[in-house]
């Protein structure tokens, strides 16, 4: 795509050469007066229009639309002091999308009754939201010469003219062609200030909606097929997590922490407990590493839970890797209620102890499996006291327990204290006990039309010789969404995406922008000419948790080629191998691909790229002698790539004390640990605690991958937008800079995640930030090759 379509704002249409020429031909002095009047008026509108409607402008772009809208169009008119209207035009659902979305969930509902497992409907994707909140989500592609984007729209009946709170409903949406944009849709609200009537004269009453931009209209799309997917991925994300530190109360727990304040260590429910609720059922976790936090968070999530306990009595022997949860329920009346700003809607849910009492299916095999192990360890233990002879041999068969016991209680929750993961990625009260019947379409957004096909037209035309070259990125560019320099990737995401105000009341001084700072594109496959080095993935210690190809030290571009498939087919994660295949995704197109060959591109700035001799050059000019990748699990796959990387890259040798040379510190900051294990306020003080950089050191940070999953309690979207937030916040005044992975990786998370955990992206998000990595090091001291 010309750089230039990136640079500029718009390019000028025929109206704008008509009212050019239109101005600078009048000359009468009524003419001038008349502007001065028109003038006067725009003063007017722009003074007294409410800031939220001007924010929406900007999102929405003020341009003419030169074709006609495939969806109907309603009208947004904001009122002023004076006469004049100033009017925007917003794309609307049809009502044919409208049925056909509700009949999609409705099928869905019938494969589960099909299947004789409605009460798991109910607790995934489309049946949760369906049942327990009354939303049908459907989505269509609107294109236009001056915008490109894909609308999401509330269409249930009973909710679509009265829901406004879009804020509470995480999604994701990828378009995938030539280019690949992809991230979070941003919730708008329609204020209640404004006036929608659609083009027939029948009056709009949407409260909210989602957008998810991507490009700056048709014309600055390169040619080819982009495929559209949504799914839907948390609901309530941003509910507040007050966790309680029960290790100061209690030594033996380890320091777990949950979110039930109420928690008796080392004992079984109480009798009175039980009689309060009489209703249990036993459930299998996957991943179960913290049972306190996650049958806590499992009991908080379940409709009419009130206690809770861990092992499950019936559970002969638990252990890490064998655990879960018993769930003790009333059959009294819960309410839920959902907050908005003009009033409370109460959805009273009467128990139905058939579909309201969760049932497992893992766990009651896990229980045979157990007994037969201790029938074959009895069996064994007979056959040692008969061959020996010795009575003293005999030992008496018990209940091992190598795990903690505990059990707590819940209060009456209320739905806006309490988050909720959606999506069919992995899930620690989901994955083994309720998997989606279809990951494929659970909880993917019903669209009619998912693919969007731009023609190969010959542009030679329209397209000017002197393209602005785009400076390089800079520090600040690894967070700053748009040219004013002045909100960052963090906080603009926490603006927009998860406070109870309308989306449109951001500052006015944001340019129309595509969803996040950049995007993917893809080049051709490289022949041997370009890439003369065979493709192959490096063995040993490079390649211990995901494969890592090979990179050719003269042709650093030919390290973005990547074999996709096997990347997130390994299991080495506790009950991963319990994953059925139809639990996963495998409608998703990238973790298909055998040639992927693609570099990240942001929107207004070049990364640079160097080879072996370059970088050798790099080192020895700003004297580095070290670089170090510092955190968990996600630092030890990152240090794979840097390795790989500088396998046969020179650093500079570490003189004795007094010296000159510089450290590189490259952190994850343990940010899954984080988000798992501790509160916001809990967060600060952590971060607090790192160290100012010296001057000998380069302190880089690394901002958390775009989560699809919630394999442990609490680390899911919305907790990483806080954490970037509030890591932004704090390290920046510390001499920290950040490297953006949280958009280079959101188009993969699906596909390239290990062992598609939804967690650890690997793969072409990786080396992002090895190229990011390098470009803020050497960028200024050595003339790269721009990407």
């Amino acid at each position: 795509m010309p750089k230039e379509l990136y640079y500029k704002k718009r390019k000028k249409t025929k109206h704008d050469d008509a009212t050019s020429s239109d101005e600078h031909s009048c000359t009468c002095c009524s003419c001038k007066s008349k502007k001065s009047l028109v003038f006067k008026l725009l003063m007017v509108v722009v003074l007294v229009v409410p800031l939220p409607f001007l924010g929406l402008g900007f999102f929405l772009g003020w341009g003419p639309f030169q074709e006609a809208f495939l969806q109907s169009i309603t009208t947004i008119t904001t009122a002023s002091s004076s006469s004049s209207k100033t009017k925007l035009v917003l794309p609307m659902p049809t009502n044919d999308l409208i049925h056909q979305a509700m009949a999609f969930v409705q099928s869905r509902e019938q494969a589960y009754d099909n299947d004789q497992i409605h009460a798991r409907w109910k607790m995934r994707g489309h049946g949760h939201l369906y049942h327990y909140h009354n939303l049908t989500l459907a989505a269509f592609l609107h294109t236009q010469q001056e915008e490109t984007a894909v609308y999401i729209f509330n269409v249930h009946p009973a909710t679509s003219h009265s829901f406004q709170d879009c804020h509470l409903l995480s999604l994701w949406a990828r378009v995938n062609g030539p280019e690949v944009w992809a991230g979070k849709p941003q919730p708008i609200n329609i204020t209640t200030s404004t006036s929608t009537s659609t083009t027939n004269g029948n009056t709009n009453k949407y409260k909210c909606y989602w957008k998810f931009q991507f490009g700056f209209g048709k014309h600055s799309l390169l040619p080819g097929n982009y495929r559209v997917d949504v799914k839907l991925v948390q609901w309530n994300g941003m509910a507040p997590v007050h966790l309680y530190d029960t290790y100061e109360q209690s030594p033996e727990l380890n320091g777990q922490t949950s979110q039930c304040a109420d928690v008796h260590q080392g004992q079984f429910i109480s009798q009175q407990a039980y009689q309060t609720a009489p209703f249990n059922t036993s459930l299998m976790g996957f991943k179960l590493y913290t049972p306190l936090s996650g049958c806590c968070e499992m009991c908080r999530r379940t409709p009419f839970c009130r206690y809770w306990a861990t092992p499950p009595h019936q559970l002969p022997r638990p252990n890490m890797a064998e655990n879960g949860c018993e769930l003790f329920l009333t059959n009294t009346i819960t309410t839920t209620t959902t907050t908005t700003t003009t009033a409370n809607w109460i959805h009273v849910l009467q128990f139905n102890e058939s579909e309201d009492v969760p049932q497992p299916h893992i766990l009651y095999n896990m229980i045979g499996r157990q007994n037969s192990i201790i029938a074959q360890e009895k069996r064994e233990q007979a056959a040692k006291e008969k061959a020996n002879n010795n009575p003293q041999l005999r030992q008496r068969s018990r209940r091992r327990l190598n795990v903690m016991t505990a059990w707590g209680s819940v209060d009456q929750i209320n739905n806006d204290q309490v988050a909720y993961f959606l999506g069919c990625g992995w899930s620690f009260h989901h994955t083994l006990e309720f998997p989606c019947l279809s990951a494929d379409w659970d909880d993917q957004v019903f669209m009619t039309q998912s693919v969007l096909s731009i023609p190969n037209t010959d542009t030679t035309a329209t397209t000017t010789t002197t393209t602005p070259q785009l400076p390089l990125c800079e520090a600040q560019d690894e967070f700053v969404t748009t040219n004013t320099n002045q909100y960052s990737l963090a906080n603009q995401r926490y603006r927009l995406g998860n406070t109870t105000t309308s989306a449109a009341a951001a500052d006015s001084s944001l340019t129309i922008m595509p969803t996040g700072v950049g995007r993917w594109v893809r080049k051709p496959t490289p022949t041997k000419d370009v890439c003369p080095m065979p493709y192959e993935n490096l063995d040993g210690i490079y390649s211990q948790r995901n494969p890592i190809s090979r990179p050719d030290p003269d042709r650093p571009a030919c390290w973005y080629r990547e074999d996709l498939t096997p990347i997130n087919q390994q299991c080495k994660e506790i009950n991963c191998h319990l994953i059925k295949p139809e639990h996963k995704w495998n409608a998703s197109t990238l973790q298909h691909e055998r040639d992927w060959m693609g570099v990240w591109n942001n929107y207004h700035c070049d990364y640079t790229e160097f080879t072996n001799r370059q970088l050798n050059e790099c080192f020895q000019t700003r004297q580095i002698s070290a670089i170090e990748v510092d955190g968990a699990s996600i630092a030890a796959m990152m240090k794979n790539y840097f390795l790989a990387r500088l396998a046969n890259v020179t650093l500079v040798q570490s003189q004795q004390q007094g010296s000159t040379t510089k450290h590189v510190w490259v952190k994850s900051l343990q940010w899954p640990h984080l988000l798992w294990q501790q509160s916001v306020e809990m967060w600060e003080t952590t971060l607090q605690k790192e160290p100012d950089a010296k001057e000998h050191e380069i302190m880089l940070w690394v901002t958390p991958f775009f989560a699809s999953s919630e394999r442990e309690p609490y680390v899911h979207l919305e907790r990483v937008l806080q954490f970037m937030n509030v890591a932004e916040r704090i390290l920046t005044p510390k001499g920290y800079q950040m490297i953006n992975l949280f958009d280079p990786s959101a188009a993969f998370t699906y596909d390239t995640g290990g062992q598609g955990d939804g967690l650890h992206v690997v793969g072409p998000p990786m080396k992002v930030a090895v190229t990011k990595v390098f470009h803020h090091l050497c960028s200024k001291v050595v003339k790269g090759t721009r990407i």
